[in-house]
Parts: C-alpha cells; structure tokens; sequence
C-alpha cells in the first residue's frame, strides 16, 4: 500500500485542479452568456419566464411569491414536528438532548416547493447561480437575526465536493454574508467521508455525524458568536455536530441558519 501513496496523492492532486479548472470555465461561461441578454435571456427557474436582470436564477413575480410563503406557512420542529414561530423555531428543546444551550437554530419555512425545487437543483442540479437568489432570500427572512456574527458553512468531504463542483453550504454563506455585510470563514472541515444522511433514520443519522467534524484551526472559533449556514435542517444531527465541534473550540455562541426545515 505504502508503494501506491505517492500515486494516489499525485492523482488526487491533478483531479482537484482539474475539478478547479472545470469550476473556472463554468463560471466564465456563466459571464459572457450575462454579457449577451439577447441572445442568452434569463430563464427563471420556477415559471420558465425570460427576465431581464435582478437576480440569477429566479424572476422577481416568483421571488416576490416564495417571500409571501415564508410569512405564511408555519415553521415545525424538523424532529418533532411540532409547529414554532419564526425565529423562536429550529430543534425544540426536548429534541434537542443534551445539545449545549449556546445552539439555537433557525429555519425560514417548511422544506416544501417551490424552496425545495430550488434547493435541489442547487443541491443535486449543478445550478450553483440559485445560491446567490437563496442567500437574498435567507437575509431577507433573517433580519431579526440582530448582533455580530461570523458567518460559516458545513463542510463537504473531498469526495462530495469533487463529485458537486461546489459546496452548495458555502455558497449559500457567502451570499447571506454578501446582502447582510457580515463576515465569513472557513472553519469546519471533514475528518472523515461518511454515509449520506438522506438515506439513514433519525437515530443513525446521529450516529453517523459524530466525530466527523473538526475545526481548521484551534483558535479559529475561540470567543466568536458563529453564524453556521446550510440548506436544509432535517433532524439537526449534522448540523449540531458542527455546532459542538465550534463550541469545543471555545465559540461564544453557535446559531445555526437553514433555509428550510422538516
């Protein structure tokens, strides 16, 4: 095996930089078809209408329409079930265990379309311009989010991250931080690649979550108030594995922040 290492390092080396450069092209692609409205018009993604400018990927009429459905649909707790209101939502305390008081969680609505139509084409549909709509959206819907946060994301594994091209939870922050001027960091990372957790119940999904998170930096989070983003919060086991990773970095405070719930 010792024989085979340098191989595969150098393999893993030349997919990565293959997989940047692939990244790269796409993204230049996706400016010189925005140079040229008229021959390549905006398409929003829900009603397949042609639009002039504002957003990436979804037309105003429909923006305006997911902003209505928010205020209106009641958010659960993604465990329980229980119906919350906003931003006194996220994992009930009874769900919650033996999770640290210093975690609170908050979601905007329930995981229903159209939201989750655009998560997974974000997610699965290698649509990576919807981040930046989404994170407009997660702002708006978060405004009573007051106070100084550092904006962070949950990780992928190397393998994920190369299969995707992206990590959907990192460009999901990096836009949220864009519309609300907050600062971002990379501060979790993977220890190991696990079992996706959509396929897995509740109690092996906690499971499979423990111990795979670990912070970048020892005094990468140390006396910070960290704002963890991601797209969906399900049972809350990925996430609240990266909240206690954060907190046995010594966070102040640890708010996780998803789009959607349930």
């Amino acid at each position: 095996m010792k024989m085979y290492t340098p191989c595969i390092v150098r393999l893993r080396a030349v997919t990565l930089r293959i997989a940047v450069c692939a990244r790269r092209l796409s993204r230049r692609t996706a400016k010189i078809v925005r140079m040229f409205p008229d021959f390549f018009p905006r398409r929003c993604m829900l009603c397949r209408e042609a639009f002039d400018a504002g957003r990436e990927a979804v037309c105003p009429d429909c923006f305006r329409r997911i902003e209505e459905q928010i205020r209106a649909m009641p958010v659960v707790c993604p465990s329980c079930l229980r119906p919350r209101t906003l931003f006194a939502d996220g994992i009930c305390p009874d769900c919650q265990g033996n999770a640290s008081e210093l975690i609170a969680a908050h979601s905007l609505a329930q995981y229903a379309e159209p939201l989750s139509q655009l998560i997974h084409a974000l997610k699965y549909g290698g649509v990576p311009l919807l981040a930046s709509d989404l994170g407009e959206l997660l702002a708006l819907g978060s405004q009573g989010l007051a106070g100084e946060y550092l904006v962070t994301w949950v990780p992928l594994s190397f393998r994920r991250w190369l299969r995707r091209g992206y990590n959907q939870a990192e460009l999901l922050a990096r836009a949220y931080a864009r519309h609300t001027g907050r600062e971002t960091a990379a501060l979790l990372f993977k220890t190991r690649h696990n079992r996706k957790q959509a396929t897995l119940h509740s109690r092996e999904r906690r499971e499979n979550a423990r111990g795979v998170y670990g912070l970048l930096s020892p005094d990468a989070a140390r006396g910070k108030r960290v704002l963890l983003v991601d797209d969906v919060l399900t049972t809350g086991a990925t996430s609240l594995a990266c909240a206690e990773a954060l907190l046995a970095g010594e966070a102040k405070e640890v708010c996780i922040l998803t789009l959607c719930c349930g």
